[in-house]
């Protein structure tokens, strides 16, 4: 017996053009879903964004930059993630996916 799936949906992920490069520049990513970074989280060799959500998209961008500039979708997601902080596990799942 087959059970009915519901479709899986994800949000696109969009990022600033002028930021495209630096997000494969090699460095393990640290992802915050729609949260501030804490400071000590600002560590050498860590790329750090943020990600916010909003009209059915998710804005890739780093802090303190305006998540508006983000236009341009992420090709394909950068192999070097090595968290994803979030305050709901539920709403990170198209980040997950």
């Amino acid at each position: 017996m087959t059970l009915p799936t519901a479709p899986l949906l994800i949000a696109p992920l969009l990022i600033a053009p002028a930021d495209l490069a630096e997000l494969y520049g090699g460095q393990p990513v640290l992802l915050a879903l729609d949260m501030a970074f804490d400071a000590g989280l600002a560590l050498p060799g860590l790329s750090l964004w943020q990600v916010t959500s909003g009209d059915g998209v998710l804005r890739l961008h780093r802090p303190g930059e305006p998540a508006a500039a983000a236009t341009q979708p992420v090709p394909v997601p950068p192999a070097r993630v090595l968290a994803l902080l979030a305050a709901d596990a539920a709403a990170a799942g198209p980040l997950l996916a």
